[in-house]
């Protein structure tokens, strides 16, 4: 099992865009008791497990249009677990999704385990 690695400081928004940071406003936050993703709050001490998945399209001209024209690009999913609960933000960018997960690795109190796409903390 792989776990996340803990930062020894807080990530910048300097890479992001207004948008991005907007979107990050909108649906992250964290403290020291909690972390919330997309409307759903977990105590830290219930999260289970971090995941981070890119975001499947079908192999053919309609979806290489919708991820190249309609996205931009490749798009990610990031999904907190709770046991059998979870909170997931589907179809963002990449550096939204690291921006999450590092915060995460910032703030948490505790190891926690971590699956999905190398190289985003």
């Amino acid at each position: 099992m792989a776990y996340l690695v803990r930062l020894g400081k807080a990530p910048s928004t300097n890479d992001l865009s207004q948008e991005e940071i907007a979107l990050i406003n909108r649906v992250f936050d964290v403290t020291p008791s909690s972390v919330t993703l997309n409307g759903v709050t977990f105590a830290w001490e219930d999260v289970t497990e971090l995941e981070t998945a890119v975001a499947a399209r079908p192999q053919n001209p309609a979806g290489w249009f919708v991820k190249k024209v309609i996205f931009g690009g490749e798009r990610y999913h990031v999904a907190i677990y709770a046991g059998k609960y979870e909170a997931v933000l589907p179809n963002t960018t990449r550096k939204v999704i690291e921006h999450i997960i590092q915060t995460i690795a910032y703030y948490a109190p505790r190891k926690i385990p971590y699956s999905g796409v190398e190289g985003i903390s």
